[in-house]
């Protein structure tokens, strides 16, 4: 958070942390289902050093043993991929709602429908047939954190 707003006042950081914190709980409601694929690139720089980084990588492997939880990591072996253009989430409700994409950036938060959502789910599905699978990106995760500690 330092990194990306070095003069956020402290108070603002602890309103940030206690904000994604809050949304974790999110994966304990009923019906509440998370996928996501992590390039190997987030699990190998070490944000706040490497023992931070390895209770991270550590805690990110508990959760994916979830049974509504589908963590894969997506290894640098797999070489040139659809999502280096950034990070994005997906939001699937029931319908009638439609698929809704966003996109965090500095200038701010883009959502979007129909075709861009379409085309951010249909990249989400290459990048998750590209990765691992469940069980073995639970294990590369913790070979990565005995290799951070």
């Amino acid at each position: 958070m330092r990194a990306d707003d070095p003069g956020a006042p402290k108070q603002q950081i602890k309103r940030w942390v206690n904000l994604r914190m809050t949304r974790q709980k999110i994966l304990n409601q009923d019906g509440v289902r998370f996928s996501a694929v992590l390039d190997e690139a987030v699990l190998r720089r070490p944000i706040g050093g490497n023992l931070v980084m390895a209770e991270q990588v550590a805690h990110v492997a508990s959760v994916a043993t979830r049974e509504n939880v589908d963590i894969r990591v997506l290894p640098f072996w797999s070489g040139a991929h659809c999502g280096s253009a950034g990070a994005f989430t997906l939001i699937v409700m029931p319908n009638p709602f439609p698929l809704v994409a966003h996109i965090e950036s500095p200038a701010g938060a883009l959502f979007a429908e129909s075709v861009g959502a379409d085309d951010l789910a249909d990249r989400y599905d290459r990048l998750y047939e590209g990765s691992l699978g469940l069980d073995e990106s639970i294990d590369f995760l913790r070979r990565v954190e005995q290799e951070l500690r």
